[in-house]
């Protein structure tokens, strides 16, 4: 996967596959920005803050365009925790339209890493039409 070739990707603003363009160098992935960031490193903390807010960003899109219940996030950024999750709430209350107050609930996929393959076995397993 060529990411270049997906300007204004969710990977591109806060993927594992551009934490070194992101942060010029310094970091060689998520958890040593986020572990910088934690211990006080002022520049990691804005390079930090704006992923987390182009992500706000792209999520209000979603929002706008799908109207989903819930928002589960999930991959290696889910293991960021509180780090990502309160500058992530504080950004949503600034860019998320809310008719009537009604926020989107974000929340951490329960299976991590493994939810996209597991519900692929699972779809797969409950839509095959091969007998055994």
């Amino acid at each position: 996967l060529d990411i270049k070739n997906s300007p204004g990707s969710i990977e591109m603003m806060i993927g594992e596959c551009t934490i070194k363009e992101r942060t010029s160098g310094r970091f060689n992935s998520t958890k040593e920005l986020v572990d910088a960031h934690l211990n006080g490193d002022k520049q990691a903390s804005e390079i930090w803050f704006r992923s987390v807010y182009l992500l706000a960003c792209a999520l209000s899109s979603f929002i706008n365009i799908l109207d989903p219940e819930v928002i589960l996030l999930g991959g290696g950024i889910s293991q960021a925790g509180d780090a990502l999750m309160d500058p992530l709430h504080r950004f949503m209350d600034r860019v998320e339209w809310r008719p009537e107050g009604h926020a989107v609930p974000i929340k951490f996929a329960t299976l991590g890493n493994r939810a996209g393959a597991l519900g692929a076995a699972r779809y797969a397993m409950l839509h095959s039409h091969v007998s055994m």
